[in-house]
C-alpha cells in the first residue's frame, strides 16, 4: 500500500502519549517517523498531521513566493546541471523558513518555562515573549498546562497544546502560539486551520461537551517585527463548529491513509 505524500512523515505519538517523531536507524542517527511506522507501532497522528490532508492555499502561496524570490536572486552556474540548480534554489528558498522555525521553537520553550516554573525569559527573547506575557496576564487566572501532550482516543489523534488556563472569570481557555513573519503595515492573515487546531486542543483538554462554554485564541508573535503581537479570539460557538469540522477531517484522513489508529492491529 502506498504512502500519501501528506502522511509520509510528521509528528506521531504512542498510545500512552509519548512523542515519537523520529526513529533510530541502524547506521546511527534518526529519521522521521512515517505512516508505515505508525501502522506497525499503532501510533496516533498529530493535529497538524491530520490537517495536512486539506489544502492550505495561503501556505502554498508563501512557499512558492520563497522559491520565486530565491530564483530571482540566483542564477545557474556555468556547467551546473539543471536538476542541481533547481535543488539549490529550493534549498535557498526554505533556508529562511528553517531559521524562523528555530526562533519559533526558542520562543515556545521560553514561554513554557515562564508559565510553568516562572523562569525569567532570556534577554535575547524578551522582545518577542515579553509582550505576550503582558497581554495574557490580563486574562490568565490559573495556568493548567503548557506544552502538554493531549491524547484524544475517541477520535484518534494527539498533539501538544501551548497553553491551557482558567481565566480570571473562571472559564477554561486554550491558547496557541504562531511565531512567524509579518508584513509591516499590513494586517495579519489568519488561516482556516488555525481555529481547527485550537478547537481540537480545547475539546481534548477539557472535553468536547464543555466546548459551548470555552474560549480559545491564536497568539501571533512576529519574528521580524519584534514586539508585534496579534490575537485572534474564538468564542464558544465558533469552537463548537470548528471541532465538528475537525472530526470530519479526521475521518477523511483515516480514509485517505487507510489507517485508523484506534484499531492498531489493521494492516
Amino acid at each position: 500500500m502506498g504512502t500519501p505524500p501528506h502522511a509520509a512523515s510528521g509528528h506521531w505519538y504512542t498510545v500512552d502519549g509519548r512523542p515519537l517523531h523520529t526513529l533510530p536507524v541502524a547506521a546511527g542517527g534518526h529519521r522521521p517517523t512515517r505512516l508505515e511506522d505508525a501502522r506497525a507501532l499503532g501510533l496516533y497522528p498529530s493535529v497538524t498531521g491530520i490537517l495536512k490532508v486539506i489544502a492550505k492555499p495561503g501556505l502554498e502561496h508563501w512557499k512558492m513566493k520563497q522559491v520565486a524570490l530565491a530564483a530571482a536572486r540566483g542564477s545557474q552556474n556555468p556547467g551546473e546541471h539543471e536538476a542541481d540548480f533547481v535543488q539549490r534554489i529550493l534549498e535557498a528558498g526554505f533556508a529562511a523558513a528553517g531559521t524562523a522555525r528555530n526562533l519559533g521553537s526558542d520562543i515556545h520553550r521560553a514561554l513554557e518555562r515562564f508559565w510553568l516554573d516562572q523562569v525569567e525569559i532570556p534577554d535575547e527573547l524578551q522582545r518577542y515573549c515579553g509582550p505576550v506575557v503582558t497581554l495574557l496576564r490580563r486574562t490568565v487566572g490559573t495556568v493548567l498546562a503548557a506544552e502538554r501532550v493531549l491524547m484524544n482516543h475517541q477520535h484518534g489523534f494527539a498533539g501538544t497544546v501551548d497553553l491551557c488556563v482558567r481565566t480570571r472569570r473562571g472559564n477554561p481557555a486554550v491558547f496557541d502560539y504562531k511565531a512567524r513573519k509579518t508584513e509591516p503595515g499590513k494586517s495579519v492573515v489568519w488561516y482556516d486551520e488555525h481555529i481547527l487546531q485550537v478547537a481540537a486542543y480545547a475539546a481534548t483538554a477539557f472535553g468536547e461537551e464543555n466546548l459551548p462554554k470555552m474560549h480559545g485564541a491564536n497568539i501571533l508573535i512576529s519574528t521580524n517585527e519584534p514586539g508585534r503581537v496579534e490575537v485572534k479570539h474564538y468564542p464558544p460557538v465558533e469552537l463548537v463548529q470548528a471541532f465538528e469540522t475537525f472530526t470530519l477531517i479526521c475521518e477523511l484522513w483515516r480514509r485517505v491513509n487507510h489507517y485508523d489508529p484506534r484499531q492498531p492491529t489493521q494492516s
